[in-house]
């Protein structure tokens, strides 16, 4: 696919940015994480199509690195707000020590920062998808009305869509199999259309976050406990 038609549809992560604008101020502060996530996306799909674009690969590759550690942090961080890893006290922090000390084992002591490393990418996409459908399978039992205006459930839904595709692409790679074949061409250039469907069922459920004061008194307590 033509480069500036990918950085066309990339700009789709506007949906999601405009509605998390419209609504952070009245939005339960519970899914901040998030929030932040898109709008560091939509900085970084600018940065990379009108600015890292025509670098060298080594610094596309080091962005790339910086994006998905903030990525995984970030979503990891959400998920803890929303009480999908309350019933283990320190399961939060020993996934997040791991996790980071793995990147680092990874990426700067097994081999180079600059290089595809895909354990980490594979393992924190893996725990995403989990994650993700675990709190679907809450939120569908614990709903008692129409799934269609429920802001978390829309957001997982996209999550689990996005990451699977992830881990099929990172497979692949780690798998060795040439990028120049058909095969491969076709499932990178069905990443254009994935990441724009994401990002369209982000911005509903960004749009269905509820207000204030539904998740608050959890997320304030988490809070407290991080910091």
């Amino acid at each position: 696919m033509n480069p500036t038609l990918k950085f066309i549809f990339s700009l789709s992560i506007l949906f999601p940015v405009v509605a998390g604008v419209m609504r952070y101020k009245n939005a339960d502060t519970s899914f901040r994480p998030f929030l932040y996530l898109i709008f560091i996306s939509l900085f970084n799909e600018l940065l990379v199509g009108l600015c890292l674009a025509d670098l060298s690969r080594e610094i596309q590759t080091l962005n790339w690195k910086i994006f998905n550690l903030i990525q995984w942090v970030l979503l990891l961080l959400q998920f803890h707000y929303w009480g999908r890893l309350k019933k283990y006290k320190y399961l939060f922090t020993i996934i997040l020590v791991v996790s980071l000390a793995g990147f680092v084992f990874e990426d700067f002591i097994h081999s180079s920062i600059y290089a595809f490393n895909p354990v980490f990418l594979i393992s924190y996409s893996f725990v995403i998808v989990i994650l993700s459908i675990n709190t679907i399978n809450s939120t569908v039992a614990e709903q008692n009305q129409s799934l269609n205006k429920n802001g978390l459930f829309f957001i997982c839904i996209g999550l689990v869509i996005f990451f699977i595709y992830t881990i099929i692409v990172f497979l692949f790679l780690a798998l060795d199999i040439k990028t120049e074949t058909l095969l491969m061409r076709k499932i990178f250039n069905i990443h254009v259309y994935v990441n724009t469907i994401t990002n369209l069922i982000y911005a509903v459920g960004i749009y269905y976050i509820p207000v204030s004061g539904v998740h608050d008194a959890f997320f304030r307590k988490q809070q407290k406990n991080i910091l």
